[in-house]
């Protein structure tokens, strides 16, 4: 996930689950880059998730979220701005990641 608070447009593409990301590290390996252990990965996932929502999305003056689980273009999932309620295209992988986030401490 990738978001820059302070640039007027944030834009976050989300890992829709951790072994998605693992995936993601082996492929990378194999192409003869680092590797990350598996616990770091779930901690990065989920530290992730808190900081997009509690961190990133109020402070952005406008924010997008992406679905990253599928090839070719990354479909849109909700966007807004700041604080305000969002606009939501996906409802069931909004309130997927909506639970995931209000799970984590």
């Amino acid at each position: 996930m990738l978001v820059d608070a302070e640039h007027p447009l944030a834009k976050a593409a989300l890992v829709h689950a951790p072994e998605m990301a693992m995936a993601r590290v082996r492929r990378r390996v194999e192409a003869r880059d680092h590797d990350v252990p598996e616990a770091v990965i779930r901690r990065r996932f989920k530290k992730s998730l808190v900081n997009s929502d509690r961190l990133y999305r109020p402070g952005a003056s406008t924010w997008r979220l992406y679905d990253g689980s599928v090839g070719g273009g990354r479909p849109l999932i909700a966007h807004g701005s700041g604080q305000r309620a969002p606009v939501v295209m996906d409802q069931a992988k909004w309130l997927d990641i909506r639970k995931r986030i209000e799970a984590i401490p």
